[in-house]
C-alpha cells in the first residue's frame, strides 16, 4: 500500500487532511492551515485512495532540552483513520514506517484514554505527566495590557524569542505547534503586559458558591 508524504504547505493535500480530521475528531485545522505554518518540521504520512485520505499520522520535529542537553524528538499527532477503513492496520503501517525512518530519534505523544493501549506495541510506554508552574514576584503597580491578535507581528516575534525557563525539560523551535494550540484554545485570551515584557494567556474564571 502506497504511503504519501507531505512536508510543506500544499492546498490540495491540506484539503484531504482537514476532511479526515473533521470526520474523526470533529474540528477543523483551517485556522492553522490558513496561516501557512506547515513547514518541513511538520510531516504528514497518509494512505490516500480515490482522492480520499483514509488514514494519517503526523510528526512534529522538535528540539527538546532534557537535563541541560539538546535532544532531537518527534512528537506524534493527528493519528486518524476513517471509520470504514479501520481494522485494516493502516495506522500501524504508518507508525511503523515513521519509526523506521527515525530509529534513533526520541518519540512521544499524548493519547486519549480510549486508545492509550494501542501504542505500547510500538515501544511507547505510559508515563505520568505534570503541569508546570512558574512562580515569580511582581510589584503592585496597576497592570497595563494590550490584547494580541495572531496577525500581529509583535506576537509572532514574542513566540520566536520565547524564553527557555527549564534546564530540566523544555522545548525549542515549536512556534507552529504553539500557535496551533493557542488558535484552537485561547485565540481571544492572549495579552501583552508591557510593564513586565511578557505575553500571557488571561481569561475570566467564575466561582459559584453553593449554599448547603
Amino acid at each position: 500500500m502506497e504511503i504519501t508524504v507531505n512536508k510543506s504547505n500544499n492546498p490540495a493535500y491540506e484539503a484531504l487532511f482537514d476532511d479526515l480530521i473533521q470526520e474523526v475528531f470533529g474540528f477543523s485545522f483551517s485556522p492553522w492551515l490558513e496561516r501557512k505554518l506547515w513547514d518541513e518540521r511538520y510531516e504528514s504520512y497518509s494512505i490516500i485512495e480515490n482522492d480520499v485520505m483514509l488514514s494519517n499520522v503526523c510528526i512534529y520535529k522538535f528540539e527538546l532540552i532534557v537535563l541541560g542537553e539538546k535532544v532531537k524528538a518527534n512528537r506524534f499527532g493527528a493519528v486518524a483513520t476513517r471509520k470504514d477503513a479501520r481494522g485494516k492496520g493502516l495506522s500501524r503501517l504508518l507508525i511503523e514506517h515513521i519509526l523506521s525512518l527515525y530509529p534513533d530519534t526520541l518519540a512521544y505523544l499524548t493519547a486519549n484514554p480510549s486508545v492509550v493501549n494501542f501504542y505500547p506495541r510500538f515501544g511507547f510506554r505510559q508515563v505520568q505527566t505534570y503541569k508546570p508552574e512558574i512562580i515569580t514576584k511582581i510589584n503592585n503597580d496597576p497592570a497595563r495590557y494590550i490584547k494580541y491578535k495572531f496577525d500581529d507581528l509583535s506576537f509572532v516575534n514574542a513566540l520566536n524569542h520565547r524564553a527557555c525557563y527549564s534546564k530540566l525539560l523544555d522545548c525549542l523551535n515549536a512556534q507552529p505547534i504553539q500557535i496551533f494550540h493557542l488558535l484552537m484554545e485561547y485565540a481571544d485570551d492572549i495579552y501583552f503586559l508591557p510593564n513586565l515584557d511578557v505575553v500571557i494567556i488571561m481569561f475570566s474564571c467564575y466561582r459559584v458558591r453553593v449554599r448547603r
